[in-house]
C-alpha cells in the first residue's frame, strides 16, 4: 500500500494520473488564488449605482494598482475616469468616491466606454473641485501643480479643454491643440502657446516646473516648455470644468470634444508621467476604446 501511495504521489508531481478503466489520464493543474480587489478600487465600485460585472471590477482594480505603482495615484487630488458602463459611474471621483462627484451640466452626451462629448456651446462637466482646496497640489513660488485631460477625438480649436480661472495670477488653463499644432497653457500666468502636436487625441498635461518654467506633456513625454513667469502663488477658487474653463462669469471658451480622463494634483516627478500614461492607455485598450 505504501508503495502505491508513493507511485501516485510521483505521478501527481509529474502532473498526470494514468488512464484507468474508469477514464482517461488527467493532468493536475495548479489553480492560483485570485488576488483580492484593491481597497481603493472597492470604494470606487461601491460608489457605482449599477454594480459592474466581475471583469470590469478586476480592470478597475488593476488600473488603480497600476497607477499606484506608477506613483501618480498618490499625488492626484482628483482623478476622473469618464470611460464607464454608465453615466453615473463616469462622474465618480476615483480618488475620493462620494466627494467631488462631477456634475453633467446642460446634458453633455455620454457614450458607454467612450466618455463625454461636449457641444462647444453650453454644456460641460463640472469636476466640483476648487483647486484652492487641494491637498496634493501646493500653493507657493513656484506652485506645485499639474492638470491633464485626455481627448478622444482630434480637436483643433482655439478653445480650452479644461480649466479654472479667477485672475491671471490664479489660473489653470489647458488647450491640447489649437487650429495649428501648438497647445496653450497657463498655471498662474497669461496663457502661452507651448508644444507642437499633430493631434489633440491622447493625454495632454501641463505642470509648473519653476516660477519661470511651464512644461507641456503629450502621452507621457515632454513636448515643450515655456518660460512664462508665475504671477501668483495661489490657486483658483472656481471649480474645474471640462469642455471649457470656469471663470468668474461661468463657462468660458467652450470646446466641442470627447473626453476620457481628467486629473489635477501635484506635478509628476521624472518617470511618473510615462508610467501613468501607460496605465491609462492599457485601461482604454481593455475597454476597447482604442
Amino acid at each position: 500500500m505504501r508503495g502505491l501511495i508513493l507511485l501516485l504521489a510521483a505521478l501527481l508531481c509529474l502532473g498526470a494520473v494514468p488512464a484507468t478503466a474508469q477514464g482517461p489520464a488527467v493532468r493536475a493543474v495548479a489553480v492560483l488564488p485570485t488576488p483580492p480587489l484593491d481597497s481603493d478600487a472597492r470604494a470606487v465600485i461601491a460608489a457605482m449605482t449599477v454594480r459592474p460585472g466581475a471583469l470590469r471590477q478586476r480592470l478597475i482594480s488593476d488600473h488603480v494598482r497600476c497607477r499606484k505603482a506608477a506613483g501618480s495615484w498618490q499625488i492626484d487630488d482628483i482623478y476622473a475616469v469618464f470611460l464607464a458602463h454608465d453615466e453615473q459611474a463616469a462622474r465618480i471621483n476615483w480618488k475620493t468616491p462620494g466627494v467631488n462627484t462631477a456634475v453633467n451640466t446642460n446634458s453633455v452626451a455620454f457614450t458607454v466606454d467612450r466618455g463625454f462629448t461636449t457641444d462647444g456651446a453650453t454644456n460641460f462637466i463640472d469636476l466640483v473641485m476648487s483647486p484652492a482646496t487641494a491637498t496634493q497640489a501646493k500653493a507657493g513660488t513656484p506652485v506645485n501643480a499639474r492638470i491633464d485631460v485626455w481627448e478622444g477625438v482630434n480637436t483643433g480649436a482655439a478653445n480650452y479643454a479644461i480649466g479654472a480661472y479667477n485672475f491671471t495670477s490664479q489660473s489653470l488653463l489647458l488647450r491640447p491643440r489649437a487650429t495649428g499644432t501648438a497647445g496653450a497653457a497657463a498655471i498662474n500666468n497669461s496663457a502661452a502657446s507651448v508644444g507642437s502636436v499633430a493631434t489633440s487625441v491622447g493625454l495632454t498635461a501641463i505642470q509648473r516646473e519653476a516660477d519661470d518654467s511651464l512644461s507641456f506633456w503629450k502621452n507621457g513625454v515632454l513636448n515643450g516648455t515655456s518660460a512664462t513667469v508665475q504671477t501668483g502663488s495661489g490657486f483658483p477658487t472656481n471649480s474645474i470644468y471640462v469642455g471649457g474653463y470656469h471663470s468668474n462669469s461661468g463657462l468660458t471658451n467652450p470646446r466641442a470634444s470627447t473626453y476620457d480622463f481628467a486629473s489635477f494634483g501635484a506635478r509628476y516627478p521624472s518617470g511618473v508621467a510615462a508610467a501613468d500614461f501607460a496605465c491609462r492607455d492599457a485601461y482604454r485598450a481593455a475597454l476597447g476604446a482604442q
